[in-house]
């Protein structure tokens, strides 16, 4: 009899889909569609006010810079 984690296939995974920029982006995961919305939304803002300040800057650049920013929080 094999051991292990058993993993059920029948679960839904939310899933949500979100725009930023001009790229489409799919979210998924195991935590509501409520929760994968909020964060969706908490990146929006956080690149949009990057791009907004510095219009220079492509979706990529912003991206980092607001992946740097909410590293930094999480280690405060």
């Amino acid at each position: 009899v094999p051991s292990g984690p058993v993993i059920k296939f029948e679960e839904r995974m939310a899933s949500i889909d979100i725009t930023i920029g001009d790229q489409k982006f799919t979210l998924r995961g195991d935590e509501s569609d409520e929760h994968l919305q909020e964060v969706a939304e908490l990146v929006k803002r956080r690149v949009d006010a990057i791009r907004k300040k510095a219009p220079h800057r492509n979706l990529q650049k912003a991206a980092m810079l607001a992946a740097f920013d909410f590293a930094s929080h999480m280690i405060k």
